[in-house]
C-alpha cells in the first residue's frame, strides 16, 4: 500500500479504537494508554491492509524518499495538523505505528542492520495473502481519502 494508505488508515484506526475503552475511561488520567492503543492500533492497520493484493510503488532510491517524505507532510499537514494538541498527538502515534514496518525496511536496508529486515518480514507475513480484491492506486486514494474523512468528521 502507499504510504497515504497506511498513515490515514493508522490514524483512523487509532481514532477507532478509542470507542472501544470505557466510558469512565479518564483522558487526563489515562492519555498514555490511549497512545499506546492508538499507536498498536496504526501498527495492526497496516498488517490489515498489507495483507490485500496491492499496487506498490514504481518509484526507487531518491526518488522514491522524495514521494514518501512528500506523502508524509501532506498527511501531517491533513490529519494531525488542525487539531488540538492531545487528538494530534493520538493521531499521530496512531500513523507513527502504521509507518514503523516499513521504516524497519528502509532503515534496515540502507544501514544493513539485520534485525530490522527480519522485523519487517515478519510484521509481513501476510502480505498479499488476502485474495479478496486488488488495490490498484486509485483504489488506495479512494481508501485514504475514505479515512481522512473519518478523522476529520469523528475528532471534530
Amino acid at each position: 500500500m502507499t504510504a497515504s494508505v497506511h498513515l490515514a488508515t493508522g490514524a483512523a484506526s487509532a481514532l477507532f479504537v478509542q470507542n472501544y475503552l470505557s466510558a469512565k475511561y479518564d483522558w487526563q488520567y489515562d492519555i498514555g494508554r490511549r497512545y499506546l492503543l492508538g499507536f498498536v492500533a496504526g501498527l495492526l492497520s497496516h498488517i490489515v491492509f498489507d495483507a490485500f493484493p496491492h499496487a506498490e510503488y514504481s518509484l526507487h532510491g531518491e526518488a522514491l524518499m522524495a514521494v514518501l517524505c512528500l506523502e508524509g507532510v501532506v498527511m501531517m499537514a491533513v490529519i494531525p495538523g488542525w487539531q488540538g494538541p492531545v487528538m494530534a498527538q493520538l493521531l499521530t502515534w496512531g500513523m507513527i505505528g502504521a509507518a514503523l514496518p516499513d521504516a524497519f525496511y528502509f532503515v534496515g536496508r540502507y544501514f544493513d542492520i539485520e534485525w530490522l529486515k527480519q522485523a519487517h518480514s515478519l510484521l509481513h507475513v501476510f502480505h498479499g495473502k488476502v485474495l479478496f480484491i486488488y488495490s490498484s492506486h486509485p483504489i488506495q486514494a479512494m481508501i485514504a481519502i475514505a479515512a481522512v474523512i473519518y478523522v476529520r468528521i469523528k475528532s471534530a
